[in-house]
């Protein structure tokens, strides 16, 4: 029988981890991240996502809620553009704050973009019972 569990992670380039990643692994859909080249793709057997849900910060930047919201109801349409829209951000932060070509992968390889959280449930169990 397989036990429950909570795995909570900060979403890190450093770590190998990007926004994109994340949230294709997350939504189990297809996502290209366009500021390394890279497509990711994890898809769902029947019934492995019972929820996933994308939540931000208050202090996030205008245009991030309102493409946040405007696929609050239907996000495997807006997924990759909020992923997208995300690493643009990040590009624009580390653009403001470092002046020399040096820092930067330093800096971006440094960056904390996010939180995942994953709660295992155990398969034997149905929904309602776990």
């Amino acid at each position: 029988m397989s036990l429950y569990h909570l795995n909570r992670s900060v979403i890190q380039r450093s770590a190998g981890n990007s926004v994109c990643k994340a949230l294709s692994y997350i939504h189990r859909t297809k996502i290209r991240d366009e500021s390394v080249g890279r497509t990711y793709s994890f898809r769902a057997k029947e019934g492995e996502i019972v929820k996933s849900r994308i939540y931000i910060p208050e202090e996030a930047s205008s245009e991030v809620k309102d493409l946040f919201f405007q696929f609050k109801d239907s996000p495997q349409e807006g997924i990759e553009t909020f992923a997208s829209l995300i690493e643009r951000v990040e590009d624009e932060i580390i653009e403001q704050r470092c002046k020399s070509e040096a820092p930067r992968e330093t800096y971006r390889s440094r960056m904390q973009m996010g939180i995942m959280e994953v709660v295992g449930l155990q398969t034997e169990l149905s929904l309602e019972q776990n």
